[in-house]
């Protein structure tokens, strides 16, 4: 029956993983299994077939095992001749593994070039707040991903939010509030990574935390402390 067939195939081929895996730890060699092909163009992996003649042509004893047979019973083993006799399955089993590579590297390929050109798009000035010591002007420009270090957070976030911006859901950006004195000196900046959904129509909402962060600076630097026998004055507003 195909079940039978399936359990067959299956136990076939976790010996030959099981064989060639012990074989390759014992003698160091990777060239014994599928593996990626060290000059693949960056846009698709090549899978290599392995060196299985090495596990093919042991002896019995070594054969038996290499493949995690030695302790079952004689009518639970697979005999090496048998076993050899099952290249065939190796061999597509190989195949298969080939496809989902090619499969998997192209899918990842376009999901990545679609993720760095939504990250990528002309810095720009947001907006100018000007008030009686000066100007804050507020930018945004694409978030440094490079800065990243992905191993901070989980792998599932990672790879959520990286779908998430190469679909489109939403962009991330830096924004940027410059404040400068009003004989055109910058005076100071404050920066703010996050992500926005539409990164061609920016409000307030977007930006207001760099901007309330440079307001505060402001304030700080320049509004005189209140006298205690007198009411405190009103603080200056910045009007766009």
């Amino acid at each position: 029956s195909d079940e039978v067939t399936v359990t067959r195939c299956r136990q076939v081929l976790t010996l030959w993983i099981t064989g060639l895996d012990a074989l390759a730890r014992e003698r160091n060699s990777s060239e014994l299994l599928p593996r990626v092909h060290p000059h693949s163009s960056g846009q698709t992996d090549q899978l290599l077939s392995g060196d299985i003649r090495p596990l093919q042509q042991c002896s019995e004893e070594e054969y038996l095992r290499l493949t995690g047979q030695t302790d079952l019973p004689e009518n639970q083993r697979i005999p090496q001749k048998t076993f050899n006799a099952t290249e065939k399955y190796w061999q597509r089993f190989e195949a298969w593994l080939g496809r989902q590579l090619r499969e998997t590297t192209e899918r990842c390929f376009r999901q990545l070039s679609r993720f760095v050109e939504n990250c990528n798009f002309e810095p720009r000035v947001l907006r100018e707040y000007r008030g009686e010591y000066g100007v804050i002007k507020v930018g945004v420009m694409p978030q440094d991903i490079g800065a990243i270090d992905v191993l901070e957070f989980d792998p599932d976030y990672i790879v959520s939010w990286v779908d998430k911006v190469a679909d489109g859901v939403f962009t991330p950006v830096q924004f940027v509030a410059n404040v400068f004195y009003r004989n055109g000196v910058q005076m100071a900046s404050f920066r703010g990574d996050t992500e926005v959904e539409d990164i061609i129509h920016l409000t307030a909402k977007d930006y207001g935390d760099v901007v309330g962060q440079a307001v505060e600076w402001v304030r700080e630097q320049f509004d005189e402390p209140a006298a205690v026998d007198r009411p405190i004055a009103q603080l200056p507003r910045l009007a766009a």
